[in-house]
Order: C-alpha cells, then sequence, then structure tokens
C-alpha cells in the first residue's frame, strides 16, 4: 500500500518573497520554489503560487495573515504548519489565536527567526512543543542546502533529536538538564513582559538558546540586558549561544565594542549566578540551516571542547513519516547542490 503524502500548510505570517527592483510585485518563481521545494521532500503543500499576496511589508493585511494563520493551525488534515520565510508581523497576529483550541488541536510547527513569536507563545499559552527550524524559502531549489533538508527531515521523523558542535575555546565542561526553549534574540526580548512569553515557572532551570542576524554588538548586549534584568538568564541552568550572523560587519573602530566583547562580559555575569554558557550552536541565519525542539527537556554536554544538546522525546509526523524517512535516505545519499545566500 502506498504511503499517503503529510500535508504542510504554507503561511506568510511575516513577509512574502517580492522582486528587488519593485517590492510590490511578489517573486512567483521564488514563491514557486519554495512549494517545489517541499514537494520534492514528499509533502503535498496546501497552497498555491497563486495566492499568496503582498501589503505594506508583509505577506497580507493583519486580518488577511491572522484569518490564514488561524486555519492552518486548527486544520486536522495538515501535518505541518510552516512559514514561507522570516521578517516581521508575527506579533501582530498572536493576539487573534484561540490558543485553549489551539492547545486542544496540538498543531505541528516549525520556522524560526520571527516565527519564533509563535513558538514562544505555544508554549506560553499552550504548554505545547514545537520546532525552530528551515523555512520553506531555505528548503526551495537553489537556495536549499543537503544539511538544511537533513535537519528538517530528521526533526519531523526521529523522534529524538541531538545537536553536536566544537564549544568555544572559553567553554567549561558541564552537564545540565532543564526545558530547551529560546529562538530569535531580538523576538524572545520584544516578547518580555507580554502573556506570549513563558512564565518564570516554566523555563526556571530551563536551557536557553538565542541567535540573531544583522544586530551590531550593542544592540546584542542591550538585549542580553534587558533578558539579564528581566531576572530570565539568571534563572536558567545554562544559556547556549547560536549564530549572531554579521555582528561585527556594524564595528567602525578599535574601540567600539564587538561580539566577543559582549559575550565575555556575559559569561562572566552568568557564571557568578551558577549559569552556565556554551557558543558555537550551530543555529540561526545561515545557509547550512539546522533545527532545535522548543519546549521540551533535554540535556546539555561538554566535555573536551566537543558540545552536545539533545533530547530523547521530541514532536514527530505521523501521516507520511516512512515516506519522509526514505526522503531523508535520499538526501543522505545525494551530493550537495549550489545555493544562494538565504
Amino acid at each position: 500500500m502506498q504511503s499517503l503524502r503529510p500535508k504542510v500548510g504554507l503561511i506568510t505570517p511575516s513577509r512574502t518573497y517580492v522582486m528587488e527592483d519593485d517590492a510590490a510585485a511578489l517573486n512567483t518563481e521564488r514563491l514557486t520554489g519554495c512549494i517545489t521545494g517541499l514537494e520534492d521532500l514528499g509533502f503535498t503543500v496546501v497552497r498555491d503560487a497563486a495566492g499568496f499576496r503582498n501589503w505594506r511589508r508583509y505577506g497580507g493585511t493583519d486580518s488577511e495573515r491572522a484569518a490564514e494563520l488561524k486555519q492552518a493551525l486548527l486544520d486536522p488534515d495538515l501535518d505541518l504548519v510552516l512559514p514561507v520565510r522570516g521578517g516581521y508581523g508575527m506579533t501582530r497576529l498572536l493576539p487573534t489565536l484561540d490558543f485553549r483550541k489551539i492547545g486542544a488541536r496540538k498543531p505541528f510547527a516549525m520556522g524560526f527567526s520571527d516565527f519564533t513569536a509563535l513558538n514562544l507563545a505555544l508554549f506560553s499559552k499552550a504548554g505545547l512543543a514545537s520546532w525552530q527550524g528551515p523555512m520553506a524559502g531555505g528548503l526551495a531549489p537553489g537556495y536549499r542546502t543537503r544539511e538544511s533538508q537533513i535537519a528538517f527531515l530528521e526533526a519531523l521523523t526521529a523522534g529524538f533529536w541531538r545537536q553536536e558542535w566544537n564549544a568555544g575555546a572559553a567553554d567549561p565542561d558541564t552537564e545540565r538538564e532543564g526545558v530547551i526553549w529560546g529562538g530569535n534574540l531580538a523576538m524572545a526580548a520584544s516578547l518580555i513582559g507580554t502573556p506570549w512569553f513563558p512564565t518564570p515557572e516554566q523555563v526556571k532551570g530551563g536551557i536557553l538558546f538565542l541567535e540573531d542576524v544583522g544586530e551590531p554588538p550593542y544592540r546584542i548586549d542591550r538585549m542580553l540586558l534587558q533578558l539579564w534584568e528581566a531576572g530570565v538568564l539568571g534563572s536558567q541552568s545554562a544559556v547556549v549561544l547560536g549564530c549572531f550572523t554579521d555582528a561585527d560587519r556594524h564595528v567602525t573602530g578599535d574601540l567600539d565594542l564587538r561580539l566577543e566583547d559582549v559575550l565575555s562580559d556575559f559569561r562572566d555575569r552568568l557564571a557568578r549566578s551558577g549559569v552556565t554558557m556554551v557558543t558555537g550552536l550551530p543555529f540561526g541565519h545561515i545557509r547550512k540551516l539546522s533545527a532545535v525542539p522548543i519546549g521540551v527537556k533535554g540535556t546539555l554536554r561538554v566535555k573536551a571542547g566537543r558540545a552536545e544538546l539533545s533530547a530523547d522525546s521530541v514532536p514527530v509526523i505521523s501521516r507520511g513519516r516512512d515516506l519522509l524517512q526514505a526522503s531523508l535516505d535520499t538526501v543522505r545519499n545525494t551530493a550537495s547542490e549550489a545555493s544562494a545566500p538565504l
């Protein structure tokens, strides 16, 4: 009997893809590629390229995007809710969501960057686990990497998760346990004081991971300081830092603050509170995308310069899981293709 293809609802809660020389015109080639990339992996995509919109800097008006998001999160026939891309706009939609209904439905959602707002709201308001991971734009032909496809498919099918990397030279040997949570630093900081940010009880003793893109070191410092003063950083078991892409590109002189300066300051600050900081997590706005679960119990181990973050139980897709596992085997045996920057 042929396996049923899993269904993915493709949403645009933030931005969509537009032409470089005309921001009012949709980049239909890029949007079609988002669909093709998912179909190549075995999905049936619930959305066609003709169904995309553009309004101001968003993929539709707030009401259009909210209706689309609510429908996807509550549709019992969808196996995965996946954004086209990040940008900005998700936080404008969160007040429209019924988290009681969403909690009962238990949708499977993945995304990162601006999608962090929904990841954290699902955990905070409905107690649901979800994934930070590749979005449709990063899985499209010409932009996908073999590593991104593998991370995406492993997250959906494995049932457990493990990420290994070379720890930073200053990262001490340690073993910590706690709820894995976090995501984009700017989004996490922006949610403090809102109903969408996890409660202290939910994340006390947790393993908080953070990443960002295009933020200069002084702004990274300011956002980390906000998390510190709010009592978030000091209540964690560990803070794991991923990629802060292009941070030092904004450095203007020898006396300017650099990313290394910021991280050194916070390493000392956290150590005084008994919180371990580990750097180098290969996650963020990078070409070889990876995936990290949110809202599940995990373990961080660092020994002899090698770090590992793992979780024994993570959400997986049911329908078509065997088909996606076959796609994973195929990708693993396929050479990497050339890809453009995200």
